[in-house]
């Protein structure tokens, strides 16, 4: 992860109010789902960590790059998400339709039926005690 002048803010939580309170991850290299199906990081949304590790996991973002076998990368993703996690990732997960995205600024993933995308924020308001917000994208 190579840090530039900007700033970004992964924002997952509605209840995350102030911009500027989320952790600073400096300009980064993420994983997108391209396609329908199963989406890559969207499917642990509920789960901060696992997402961003999976936004980030490096051996596959290798793979897309041309770097890495993409076999050979899955297979890494398996068994450090099994050490990671104590747990096996949710199968259907295929090294295709994927994508990476490099990303400066604060942001979310944005998902439908599989297909995600980045979501850039430029402030998040919420509107009551459970959590509801808005999500106001950058221009």
């Amino acid at each position: 992860m190579e840090a530039d002048s900007s700033s970004v803010f992964f924002v997952v939580r509605c209840d995350v109010v102030d911009i500027a309170s989320v952790t600073d991850h400096g300009s980064v290299k993420v994983i997108l789902s391209a396609g329908f199906g199963l989406g890559w990081s969207s499917i642990y949304q509920s789960d901060p960590e696992k997402q961003w590790w999976m936004l980030t996991y490096q051996p596959i973002i290798d793979a897309i790059e041309g770097r890495l076998n993409r076999l050979i990368a899955m297979d890494l993703f398996r068994k450090d998400f099994l050490l990671k996690f104590g747990q096996h990732p949710i199968e259907g997960y295929r090294p295709v339709g994927l994508e990476v995205v490099e990303v400066s600024g604060a942001f979310t993933v944005g998902e439908y039926d599989g297909a995600e995308w980045i979501e850039l924020v430029r402030e998040m308001r919420a509107f009551d005690q459970n959590g509801i917000c808005k999500l106001e994208p950058s221009k």
